[in-house]
């Protein structure tokens, strides 16, 4: 069994966690899916494999991941190209690659609404549909946005026009070293990455318990 306790004790207008939707499974030809939805913003993600792979992506010891992304547009752009790179390396450090070798696991994220924290949701729709595909995972891995103003106010989870107005802006994924591969705790995850957004002493009070009993 696995408790979690997230107490969040900080000014309600800066931390934003309603409206956060969690679906699996919607993509009954895939071997996994997921959609994180955050407000207004939702993103779409998929899984095939571990498959067979061609010589030229094969790799002796572990399995070769692949990420494409796909905008709303529908056009590719250097923007893509970096989603694609993010999500690849978090992936490459939470998958257990070394478990399927000579195989390919490709995964495909695409973008159904942008109202902010695209990042994070594509991060979060990763993470929901390696867990629905029952893919290997060290770690399980959660992520969050926030901006500041130039006030110094900090935003989590802040929508376009938050955003735009703000001083600067960042994505933040969080490793979850000691979390059960279950998705009916992917929502606490999320909570964590969210609350690692802010100082220590913009915190009031914060404590997350993670206990394991046989």
């Amino acid at each position: 069994m696995l408790i979690i306790t997230v107490n969040l004790l900080v000014e309600k207008h800066m931390l934003s966690m309603d409206n956060i939707g969690l679906e699996t499974s919607i993509l009954k030809q895939a071997d996994g899916s997921g959609k994180f939805t955050l407000g207004l913003t939702s993103v779409l993600a998929s899984v095939d494999g571990p498959a067979q792979v061609g010589l030229q992506k094969e790799i002796i010891d572990r399995a070769f991941i692949e990420v494409h992304y796909e905008s709303k547009s529908g056009q590719s752009s250097c923007s893509s190209r970096t989603m694609e790179y993010f999500v690849a390396q978090l992936c490459q450090q939470s998958i257990v690659t070394s478990m399927h070798p000579r195989t390919s696991i490709l995964i495909n994220i695409t973008e159904l609404h942008n109202d902010g924290c695209l990042s994070a949701c594509a991060v979060n729709a990763t993470t929901l549909s390696l867990l629905d595909a029952g893919i290997p995972l060290r770690y399980i891995v959660s992520a969050a946005s926030c901006c500041i103003s130039d006030e110094g106010t900090i935003y989590v989870n802040p929508s376009k026009e938050t955003i735009k107005t703000s001083a600067s802006y960042y994505a933040k994924a969080i490793i979850n070293s000691c979390a059960v591969n279950e998705l009916k705790y992917f929502g606490a995850y999320v909570k964590v990455a969210a609350v690692s957004c802010f100082p220590v002493d913009r915190v009031l009070h914060y404590r997350i318990l993670l206990r394991h009993s046989m």
